[in-house]
């Protein structure tokens, strides 16, 4: 999958501008508060239906209007060409377009846009809690195994429902049918996370050692409860605790990835370069192992990777870029190191307004 227009109006600085892309890599650079990280933002919307830097629609919103809009022309590897609008307004109300037919739900346009972003604040993967992990791993799954969404979504409606009957004190008898319900879901979920994960981490041995981390990495998956019992049993013997507490206290909701290095947890044990790498790592095997399961290419936003990387480390993200054939939009002040391509296209980003520069330098 890949872009090849995209237009945006009124999202924070950026009046309207409009990028014409390749399927390579797309530099975005201009002055700090020119509005780069929004052109991201702009492109996650598409995917997702909202920000990765905040969850409240009116803080994207430029000050002077309404309402937001981004559209985009996108193609998929057979060649199919698609059109997508994503509006939002300041109530929060977001209206989703797909070839000019209205869709229910972001999921239905997500499946069809994937994209994998990197900012500033990844290190939470590893240092966060968690839901970070646990999206991260999902999102992999959305994308690569059919039924996992309904799965996912049926699970957590059962989760919802017998939190709901423990905080008003409901019985054991009213409560079974949804524990009955959270451990059927519960277990498909954890199958399927699981041999997720053992794929990933395949992956994740090479991008280690082509990220240069060093040391041992290994990943675990912690499927939220004694691994020596089952679902059924877990849920059956904690049902005092969850009443005391009034809420499940175990199950696939609370799941993790345990990420090591050397055998010892990586947020203790990593240093911050050694940090930004493993993340790395998590990504681009995520993008290959999407790639091999489903043929199709994910999209890379990157935030300013010029800041966060050494030379170096900048000139093998191109190379992993280049090697797993996404299309990716990268961000910066400038790229002075990054070695380029003539497939490759400059934007240069000036009050809000998207300028192409045409095909960058070629690389010294």
């Amino acid at each position: 999958m890949y872009f090849s227009h995209i237009e945006i109006r009124s999202l924070r600085n950026i009046t309207q501008s409009t990028l014409d892309c390749v399927p390579a890599i797309n530099f975005i650079f201009g002055a700090n508060g020119a509005g780069k990280t929004a052109i991201l933002e702009a492109i996650y919307l598409l995917g997702s239906g909202r920000s990765f830097r905040t969850h409240y629609a009116k803080e994207l919103i430029k000050d002077s209007a309404d309402e937001l809009i981004v559209r985009a022309r996108f193609s998929k590897e057979g060649g199919t060409e698609h059109q997508a609008a994503v509006l939002r307004n300041r109530r929060g109300d977001i209206r989703i377009r797909l070839d000019h037919e209205d869709l229910r739900s972001t999921g239905e346009l997500a499946r069809l846009i994937p994209l994998m972003v990197i900012h500033p604040g990844m290190h939470e993967l590893i240092l966060g809690g968690p839901g970070q992990r646990r999206r991260f791993l999902d999102w992999g799954l959305f994308h690569v195994e059919q039924g996992f969404f309904a799965v996912w979504k049926n699970y957590n409606h059962a989760l919802e429902q017998r939190n709901a009957l423990l905080k008003k004190g409901g019985q054991d008898s009213s409560i079974q049918a949804w524990t009955d319900a959270l451990t059927e879901y519960g277990d498909r979920l954890t199958a399927q996370r699981q041999g997720f994960v053992e794929s990933l981490c395949e992956r994740m041995r090479y991008w280690c050692e082509f990220f240069n981390v060093g040391g041992e990495v290994s990943v675990e998956y912690r499927r939220g409860w004694d691994k020596q019992h089952s679902l059924a049993e877990a849920l059956a013997h904690s049902l005092p605790q969850c009443v005391r507490y009034r809420t499940t206290t175990v199950g696939p909701h609370r799941a993790d990835l345990k990420i090591l290095l050397e055998g010892t947890p990586a947020k203790s044990r990593a240093s911050r370069g050694q940090m930004k790498m493993l993340i790395y790592a998590m990504v681009f095997a995520q993008l290959d192992l999407h790639r091999e399961l489903t043929g199709e290419h994910a999209c890379l936003l990157c935030d300013d990777p010029v800041a966060e990387l050494d030379v170096n480390h900048q000139t093998r993200l191109v190379e992993a870029i280049r090697q797993t054939g996404v299309q990716a939009f990268l961000t910066g002040v400038e790229f002075p190191h990054l070695p380029t391509d003539p497939r490759d296209a400059r934007f240069h980003l000036e009050e809000g307004e998207c300028i192409s520069d045409g095909p960058p330098i070629a690389s010294k």
